[in-house]
């Protein structure tokens, strides 16, 4: 989790530096130490601000089955009002009273909700396409070694996500990341949970929480703890069951 902060801050910084240069929206006019901080101190800041409402909107999306272009949508024209306020204050010599009766307040509203558009796009683009595998020719199956869908004594192979990782026991969202657990080790992957699970073929894997989803034949032993479960599979891996899981588990006899 970390490292993947890490890549954000970096690109964010790197979008600072960029508009610190170019100096757009009048700040030109400013000295180039201070336009350069002001972009960089705003891109921060409108990181810290922006980053927890598109995380709290994705999984708005995924729990209320709302399409995550308006559910991020929604976020972004949200998190533009405490960013366009401190960006007004910094203008209005930290005069709150001025700040919020500016003329231009509604434009510069604009501005910080297009930049964090904006924003966010390259987040998508970027890091979107760094978590999707290269496209790859599939061979004609051969009937000595047949694929590892069609093999019910343990846990399914991805056909495209990490084969390097052998088949795959579970599937862990973080952020907009997901954590592999499979036979040859665990990895952080670029990539949305959704798209991971159609990703692995895998007809007895469920998503047992909003955050997991887990091969069946990976199961090694359940415990009951209350309403809810703990699943531990064959590497070790401790899993949590959602309570509103359970009864989907119950009907698949997992429990």
């Amino acid at each position: 989790m970390i490292k993947a902060v890490s890549i954000e801050i970096f690109i964010v910084l790197t979008l600072g530096v960029l508009l610190g240069l170019i100096g757009p929206f009048g700040t030109f006019e400013m000295s180039a130490g201070v336009r350069m901080a002001f972009w960089l101190g705003t891109f921060l800041m409108g990181y810290t601000i922006f980053r927890p409402f598109l995380i709290v909107s994705e999984w708005v999306g995924e729990t209320l089955r709302v399409p995550q272009l308006v559910a991020g949508g929604l976020a972004l024209m949200i998190a533009a009002l405490p960013l366009t306020f401190l960006i007004a204050l910094f203008f209005a010599g930290f005069d709150a009273a001025r700040a919020l009766t500016g003329k231009g307040l509604i434009g510069l509203y604009l501005q910080v909700w297009l930049i964090g558009f904006l924003v966010n796009a390259v987040f998508v683009l970027t890091l979107g396409r760094t978590a999707k595998p290269t496209e790859t020719v599939t061979a004609m199956p051969n009937p000595a070694n047949p694929p590892a869908s069609a093999n019910a004594s343990g846990p399914s192979q991805s056909t495209r996500l990490l084969p390097d990782l052998g088949p795959v026991y579970a599937l862990k969202g973080e952020d907009h990341y997901i954590r592999i657990y499979g036979a040859a080790g665990e990895q952080l992957v670029l990539m949305r949970l959704r798209d991971a699970i159609t990703d692995v073929q895998d007809d007895q894997g469920v998503q047992v929480h909003r955050s997991w989803w887990v091969s069946r034949t990976a199961v090694a032993s359940v415990r009951r703890i209350g309403r809810t479960a703990e699943l531990t599979l064959v590497d070790g891996t401790v899993v949590p069951v959602a309570r509103d899981m359970m009864p989907r588990l119950r009907e698949l006899r997992w429990l």
